[in-house]
């Protein structure tokens, strides 16, 4: 990154330099929103739950019969507690995954992972259900009817519309795709599990930066099985002999085979750890609950 101007001491043509350019412009604002993502997923739990109780409280200082209503958890005020709560975890959870991630081997701490996940996705539950919660309720007090005029209320502009134009765009770009079927087949899980890819993933990835065997899917090896390429001498020189199909029967068996290939998944190979490596996982798990405790 630091000699990244030295791209344009190459020999690529200019279209290519821009469009290599471009390419690294895109990553550099990928980092940047990477790195900041942890505090904007926090502070938008944080906004949202501090945003349904300010409806609750407003409601509730004039009186208003219908206050209670208002109340995420329905009761009557005391949803406050619940949302703390689960504050407070989801910050245990965030300290835990940096403790872990500075030293620990992920194959070494499944069950403290584990756990993180189940918090960050409880956490995702309260806030999947408070925002739709405010979307319900915005909706109900807002008089649709007065068309552009509704964008004056902050809750419907900054809660139901932010909400749809995101989801929304899911779901259109799924449609110029062709290729919807993951909107209602795999979304919901998606959505579960963000928060694990935003807080666990991130926190690894910046806290290991060394490292880039966590993530590959187990794919850290070299493959043996693509063949080799068969090297004879030929007049003085050295000459590749290649076998390849020519005629179009051969060509169509050959895809075809490929093809029954790909659908059939791959062996599991059951990891297993040396008595070094087990030793020295026990060690640094000690080390992580000492500090945690």
């Amino acid at each position: 990154m630091v000699h990244w101007y030295k791209i344009f001491q190459s020999g690529h043509s200019i279209i290519r330099l821009l469009l290599l350019l471009l390419e690294f412009l895109y990553n550099f604002i990928s980092l940047i929103f990477s790195w900041f993502s942890l505090g904007n997923f926090y502070l938008c739990y944080y906004f949202l739950y501090n945003n349904a109780m300010d409806t609750w409280r407003k409601k509730h200082e004039n009186n208003e019969p219908d206050a209670h209503k208002y109340d995420p958890f329905f009761l009557n005020g005391k949803s406050m507690y619940i949302y703390e709560v689960v504050q407070e975890l989801y910050i245990l959870a965030l300290i835990t995954i940096f403790i872990i991630s500075l030293g620990n081997r992920p194959q070494g701490s499944k069950t403290t992972y584990m756990v993180c996940v189940v918090v960050f996705f409880f956490v995702m539950l309260v806030m999947v259900y408070t925002a739709m919660f405010m979307v319900v309720r915005s909706v109900q007090r807002t008089d649709l009817s007065q068309g552009i005029s509704v964008l004056k209320d902050d809750t419907f502009r900054d809660i139901v519309i932010s909400i749809a134009s995101t989801y929304g765009l899911y779901f259109v770009s799924s449609l110029l795709y062709f290729e919807p079927w993951h909107m209602f087949t795999s979304f919901i899980q998606y959505i579960c599990l963000l928060p694990s890819f935003i807080n666990i993933l991130n926190v690894y990835a910046f806290c290991n930066i060394h490292d880039v065997s966590w993530g590959t899917k187990g794919d850290t090896s070299m493959a043996n099985d693509l063949g080799h390429a068969k090297v004879k001498k030929q007049d003085g020189q050295e000459v590749v002999e290649l076998a390849m199909a020519t005629s179009q029967q051969d060509i169509n068996t050959r895809y075809e085979k490929f093809i029954r290939e790909l659908h059939k998944p791959p062996p599991i190979e059951k990891q297993s750890r040396d008595a070094a490596t087990k030793v020295e996982d026990a060690n640094k798990l000690f080390r992580t609950r000492f500090l945690l405790s």
